[in-house]
């Protein structure tokens, strides 16, 4: 029997691909490793030993190295990233740190980690996040509960981009997504770190302007360049062989902290623009005032509940009179977060609504979700579970917040997942249901879809 299998997923959302090389995965350890890169000839041994050394951890990572081979501007990027002025909290990333049995975010990438399988039963890789979805999935761990370690001796080699114009590319797309990862409360300790390229991104916009009339402006630039080619000289002593490529790193410098400024900045415009401020209080005086506008998604999913059904997440007040309520909230109590805050549950029964364990397949003739599908981790394993219990032909209504206008996640930390409607109508196709029908629900607010079990 052998002892190890390989996967190769391939398409543009990584997570995607992870995502699906899991559940084909039948070990109980699952690594994860980038096509690009070069694995040391014991990489496998040396994780099976961490894990029988220490038990209680439940991931494991280490660093992607530069290749002594890779291209002139591949390495100098190589060694500025492992420098504490281009990599900062993040550099052992890419260079052998110390052992650390309680590691985090800035230390792993799951271009090179192992995880037992269990860990997938609670937390998966998030689409929407690239290429933001590392840390996120790190954090979510941690959040959970789950055991991290750092071991610089699970090394592998990873080409850094060939180019200028690809690092600026790459650094660009991690400040742009570090804004929505930011309100994650674990990585609130370097969320300073992380805001200083911004800083001095605007303060070269602004330097033309400013040391037109005051030459003290230019001070912080000489500051800068002397940080910048005083480390570059240092790391060139330190260097043994290529002392020749890291002419380049003062160059390499400005661009990751241009580029992840800029980036940045962008992610904070798009953060705003996806959370308009005139645009939600709008949209919360027109649901104050009209009641009747909240009563649209409420007879969107009526219209299906016809026999008997559910009413996953059903709150405070049930979709139909007819319908079973599941509540994670026991019936009587007040609930802890988002809109049911303070409201008494109504729930017939205490559940999960991704575990629907007590009911037997092919039961109901309907199910109803209102703001309920974004609160799973999994949602494509939840709506097969939803499949399960519901009849043939049987038909099942969901409403979620529209990702287009809210930013769900931010907006309620209970929120996992976020859709838009060609997000939502590919899930349900996924999972083998049959699209009847879906559209806007409230405008600038929430979606809906409505389908049947073939």
């Amino acid at each position: 029997e052998e002892k190890y299998e390989i996967i190769v997923k391939k398409g543009p959302n990584t997570s995607k691909n992870r995502n699906s090389g899991i559940k084909e995965a039948k070990g109980e350890i699952i690594a994860f490793v980038d096509d690009d890169a070069v694995v040391e000839k014991d990489w496998l041994k040396k994780a099976d030993e961490f894990f029988e050394k220490y038990p209680e951890i439940d991931v494991v990572g280490g660093p992607q190295l530069t290749p002594p081979d890779d291209t002139p501007f591949g390495y100098a990027s190589g060694v500025a990233l492992a420098s504490i002025i281009g990599g900062a909290c993040i550099r052992n990333r890419y260079k052998k740190g110390n052992l650390n049995l309680n590691s985090d975010e800035r230390e792993l990438t799951t271009a090179n980690v192992f995880c037992k399988r269990e860990v997938f039963n609670k937390v998966l890789f998030n689409p929407d996040f690239w290429p933001g979805e590392d840390p996120l999935f790190f954090n979510e761990l941690i959040k959970m509960g789950f055991k991290i370690a750092y071991y610089p001796e699970l090394y592998i080699y990873h080409r850094r981009r060939k180019n200028p114009g690809q690092l600026f590319k790459q650094i660009f797309r991690y400040g742009y997504v570090r804004p929505r990862i930011g309100s994650i409360k674990k990585t609130k300790r370097t969320s300073f770190l992380f805001i200083i390229p911004s800083v001095f991104f605007i303060y070269l916009l602004l330097l033309p302007l400013l040391s037109k009339n005051n030459i003290f402006f230019l001070f912080p630039l000489f500051f800068y360049l002397s940080i910048i080619f005083t480390t570059s000289f240092i790391l060139l002593l330190k260097e043994k062989n290529r002392k020749k490529e890291l002419i380049l790193l003062p160059f390499v410098f400005l661009i990751i902290h241009i580029s992840y400024g800029l980036g940045f900045i962008c992610g904070v415009i798009n953060s705003i623009k996806r959370n308009n401020l005139l645009r939600k209080i709008e949209l919360h005086l027109k649901l104050l005032l009209f009641p009747s506008v909240r009563e649209r998604e409420k007879n969107i999913l009526r219209k299906i509940a016809v026999g008997k059904g559910l009413d996953i997440g059903c709150g405070s007040e049930k979709v139909s009179p007819n319908c079973i309520g599941i509540d994670i909230t026991p019936k009587g109590e007040k609930g802890k977060f988002g809109s049911q805050k303070n409201r008494i549950s109504v729930a017939d029964y205490t559940l999960s609504g991704d575990n629907l364990y007590i009911f037997k397949d092919n039961s109901f003739d309907f199910i109803v979700a209102k703001h309920n599908l974004e609160h799973y981790l999994n949602p494509e394993k939840t709506l097969l579970e939803w499949k399960r219990v519901l009849k043939k032909g049987g038909k099942i209504g969901v409403v979620v917040p529209d990702d287009r206008y809210v930013d769900s996640i931010k907006l309620d930390p209970t929120h996992k997942v976020s859709f838009t409607l060609e997000k939502l109508e590919e899930l349900f196709k996924n999972t083998g249901f049959k699209i009847l029908e879906s559209g806007i629900a409230i405008k600038h607010w929430s979606i809906y879809l409505i389908a049947e079990k073939p």
